[in-house]
């Protein structure tokens, strides 16, 4: 009987319990979660478990609807030892993130004491996936490992170790996990987390190696065509989630739920996700009828009256969601080069100019940048066009709109 694998997982919050350590867990890998919180660690290892709730409105009538996730260990990130002791097992075969972007490098250095344990011991090849909501997630993280190699110059076993024997495959994940409230009154209760039903996990084949003993992961999707599926989740389930938001903070909607049920939301982002869908379908191939049905799904999800997302959550760090490339004005200049309408994309942006959270870092420096630029020269340098372009017209005229109501 072959060893049961190892996976090691960094971030043990919602995501990382609910999503991907759920699925390694339940593909039966020996999940050891690595993260900073020493008391979310302490508890981890105490219990042994936890549970992922459904959220999908049949708890009461169906036991599918928790998840028990069993056989988890965990350590803290920066402690060395005890990650030289998990990377020393023959049998951990694959490294996960859900960090978020920004802590990616920050990582890199417990990254690298796992790599150097394996390179120095003789242990195998090993797989890299980091689960970020954000493209090429696993190369920023290889890139920062390999940085900080090359100037350890004394590391040269390691540095040839994760050129060669790690797989650095980027993926793109999808689910929805809100913020979920346990039971804290019952301590077994207090790792439990909530998530939607469904779920995607997209990883580039090409850069996988192969590992003994191998974790065959059924919920993963191997493609060789990864940047499409990207795309298609950035630019539909991003880009849907976002203008969701922004429209039901406008008008003063509590949750994603009740924002989307609200047909002048809905008319505004169906439209934006049929722009942006057929511009997805015409560079990638996707045919009329599939990204229709995955628009539907995608409706469908938002719709989900059990998962209690909020549109000040999902529309956070607005400067991020508008980057050239991100989802909502990747799809907006994916239209525009190909000359498609977007009326439906720019009133989602303009509704993202309009956002406001004093509490959300990246919504206060919008609005200071607006107040001090004003907004023609602040839509200019998001959108990267001269003034005169009907694009920055178009927002310039839709945040107007916005403004007058």
């Amino acid at each position: 009987m072959s060893e049961q694998p190892y996976a090691l997982h960094f971030g043990a919050g919602n995501i990382g319990r609910g999503f991907v350590g759920a699925v390694l867990a339940h593909a039966g890998a020996r999940v050891v979660f690595a993260d900073v919180n020493k008391q979310v660690v302490d508890l981890i290892n105490k219990l042994g478990r936890y549970t992922v709730h459904i959220l999908d409105g049949k708890e009461n009538e169906d036991s599918s609807a928790t998840v028990p996730i069993e056989n988890v260990a965990a350590v803290l990130s920066n402690d060395d030892e005890a990650l030289t002791e998990v990377a020393t097992k023959r049998n951990l075969v694959l490294i996960t993130t859900a960090v978020g972007p920004a802590i990616l490098p920050k990582i890199a250095p417990s990254v690298i004491t796992v790599l150097r344990a394996r390179a120095t011991t003789g242990k195998g090849p090993i797989n890299v996936v980091a689960c970020e909501n954000v493209e090429g997630a696993t190369v920023m993280l290889r890139d920062a490992v390999l940085k900080q190699l090359r100037e350890q110059k004394a590391d040269a076993e390691v540095l040839e170790y994760a050129e060669n024997q790690v797989g650095w495959a980027n993926s793109a994940v999808d689910r929805i996990v809100p913020p979920y409230e346990p039971d804290h009154d019952r301590e077994e209760a207090a790792l439990d987390v909530g998530v939607e039903a469904f779920y995607e996990w997209d990883v580039d084949r090409k850069a996988l190696k192969k590992t003994e003993p191998d974790l065959h992961i059924e919920a993963i999707r191997p493609t060789k065509h990864l940047e499409k599926y990207i795309k298609r989740k950035l630019y539909t389930l991003n880009c849907g989630h976002a203008v969701t938001a922004y429209l039901g903070y406008l008008k003063g909607h509590d949750t994603i739920a009740a924002a989307i049920s609200d047909p002048d939301i809905e008319s505004v982002v169906v439209g934006a996700l049929n722009e942006g869908g057929l511009a997805l379908r015409k560079k990638y191939g996707f045919t009329e009828e599939e990204h229709a049905r995955y628009i539907d799904t995608t409706i469908t999800r938002f719709k989900n009256p059990n998962v209690p997302d909020n549109p000040h959550r999902v529309g956070r760090q607005p400067l991020r969601k508008l980057q050239q490339q991100d989802r909502l004005l990747g799809p907006m200049t994916m239209c525009r080069d190909f000359g498609f309408s977007r009326k439906n994309l720019i009133k989602g942006v303009a509704a993202a100019l309009a956002f406001r959270d004093d509490d959300d870092e990246q919504a206060k420096e919008l609005k200071e940048r607006i107040d001090r630029e004003g907004v023609q020269k602040v839509v200019v340098d998001l959108l990267g066009l001269e003034p005169d372009h009907e694009d920055v017209k178009a927002v310039l005229e839709a945040y107007e709109q916005i403004q007058k109501k």
